[in-house]
């Protein structure tokens, strides 16, 4: 038996409200505006995408993720928690 998966491509505009409010939180909180990407497959946003919910990638810093040797900067773990708040905050009119 084998057994294929099938992840879409996935899509959202750079002008996109998450994209600006993510960019301007991320601005703020590291003094620097991040860089656009194109993420893999190993995420899920396709699936929030597919269904009108603009969705894009962010996280802490780190490298070799899933590896015997993955690690992520400390710092950086509470630097995105308070970039996902702020964008939390910008998208519910609150910031």
């Amino acid at each position: 038996m084998r057994t294929e998966i099938f992840i879409p491509n996935t899509e959202i505009p750079r002008d996109a409200d998450i994209v600006r409010a993510l960019q301007s939180a991320a601005e703020t909180t590291l003094g620097r505006k991040p860089g656009l990407a194109v993420s893999g497959p190993a995420n899920e946003s396709y699936i929030l995408n597919g269904y009108g919910i603009p969705t894009c990638v962010f996280g802490p810093v780190g490298e070799n993720a899933h590896a015997a040797d993955e690690y992520v900067v400390t710092r950086s773990i509470f630097q995105a928690a308070q970039i996902y708040a702020s964008t939390a905050l910008q998208l519910g009119g609150g910031a």
